[in-house]
């Protein structure tokens, strides 16, 4: 097995983070999934210590700590249906800055490139905390960047590290597919809008999906789905609306409708064939996570099984990014199912799938590792390095691998 390079290579290169969200590279971002561009700032020294998602897929938040240069960064994506532009996202965050904040007066405001920022001081007891608040809207996203450093004398180094921050093109986006209407980052605003109670939004959703753009549908389906101050929850009314917009060849919702046919959520039976079809129909189009949704369903499915079928949609998803494909590839290769046995392919592929922060890639690798420190202990440091994203998440299968490590090898895992 051609592990070595791989063992040596993860910690030098491995991006040990979310999907959302890329470290340890010379270049770390953070973005939300179906946006093009991600915001960039340089990775050496980050460590990922939180992140959290709304259930919606709404918000995203990262917090980040650098020993190196003392500094907590935390991160906040969310559609910009609260405020826009950037001075009035910051006036919204400055009317509740936080607890800590005591002395009124002591901030400075500004512009910082394309971010408004404050500057301010927060002390708890003789903890004194100075802070760098920056806000700005791209793309309809609201950027919220915030950076604290205990004990520092000054702001300098906020101010560098917001020099450093830079918007890009994404190398790739399996969920950037054309909406058939308005924009994403549009339709997401009035999406957040109308889920916050604005009534304003949800009339205008509706009025754009009576007039036919297949976005609005689909958006006004999630409300019917999520439910909303002023939309009831209900299954039925998404999927006619999800059916709507698929129609008209929106590829996410072909996909949402095949959900529906293959759960049997919200219809008096599951009708798995028209979830083929409506899955077949996406994955045409070249969306990814429905080419993943065909092949899972032909990997696992009693009467259509078909493991050739499901290994060529899995390659075709994992080539074009998507984490969760690449992993289900690597497992295909591990298995051979669908294609040959080899270890070097699964390895391949679930470094791919680790270095945008999979976890159930992270933990398939450790155990390839852990396989391979029976013939080289040193590689029992490398499994325990990668488990500790996983283990910061809960995961059940990377405590129980980390478990039978720590039994194996305690020096390793007292080292880590």
């Amino acid at each position: 097995m051609r592990i070595r390079a791989a063992a040596i290579a993860i910690l030098a290169t491995a991006s040990l983070a979310h999907a959302d969200v890329r470290t340890r590279e010379e270049t770390a971002a953070v973005s939300m999934s179906y946006t093009p561009w991600e915001l960039r700032f340089p990775g050496a020294g980050w460590m990922l210590e939180q992140q959290r998602r709304a259930g919606d897929g709404g918000q995203l938040y990262y917090m980040l700590t650098n020993a190196r240069r003392n500094l907590i960064a935390s991160f906040y994506l969310e559609p910009a249906y609260k405020c826009d532009p950037g001075d009035a996202c910051r006036r919204k965050f400055w009317a509740n800055p936080g607890p800590g904040y005591t002395k009124p007066g002591n901030e400075r405001f500004f512009d910082h490139g394309p971010f408004a920022v404050v500057e301010f001081t927060t002390e708890l007891g003789d903890l004194v905390q100075r802070h760098w608040s920056a806000h700005a809207v791209h793309d309809g996203v609201w950027i919220d960047v915030h950076l604290s450093n205990v004990g520092a004398k000054d702001f300098a180094e906020f101010a560098a590290f917001g020099s450093e921050l830079a918007i890009g093109q994404k190398a790739a986006c399996p969920e950037c597919l054309a909406t058939r209407g308005l924009p994403r980052q549009e339709s997401s605003v009035l999406f957040g809008k109308a889920r916050g109670g604005d009534p304003g939004a949800v009339e205008r959703l509706r009025s754009l999906a009576d007039d036919g753009d297949a976005e609005a549908q689909f958006m006004l389906a999630r409300l019917h789905s999520w439910g909303a101050p002023q939309v009831q929850q209900d299954e039925r009314q998404s999927i006619a609306l999800t059916r709507k917009a698929a129609e008209q060849g929106h590829a996410e919702a072909q996909s949402n409708l095949a959900y529906f046919y293959v759960s049997g959520r919200g219809l008096d039976a599951k009708q798995p064939e028209l979830a083929v079809e409506w899955w077949s129909r996406a994955a045409d189009q070249g969306f990814a996570p429905a080419q993943y949704s065909l092949a899972n369903f032909y990997a696992m499915d009693g009467r259509q099984r078909d493991p050739t079928k499901a290994f060529a949609l899995m390659q075709k998803a994992a080539a074009q990014g998507l984490a969760a494909a690449q992993v289900s590839l690597g497992t295909a290769y591990m298995r051979a199912e669908g294609t040959p046995r080899s270890l070097n392919d699964a390895r391949d592929w679930y470094l791919k799938a680790t270095r945008q922060g999979n976890e159930g890639a992270m933990v398939n690798m450790a155990a390839l590792y852990a396989v391979a420190a029976v013939g080289d202990p040193k590689f029992y440091d490398l499994a325990v390095t990668l488990l500790r994203e996983p283990l910061l998440a809960g995961n059940k299968r990377a405590q129980d691998l980390r478990q039978k490590i720590c039994a194996d090898s305690p020096a390793s895992c007292a080292r880590k």
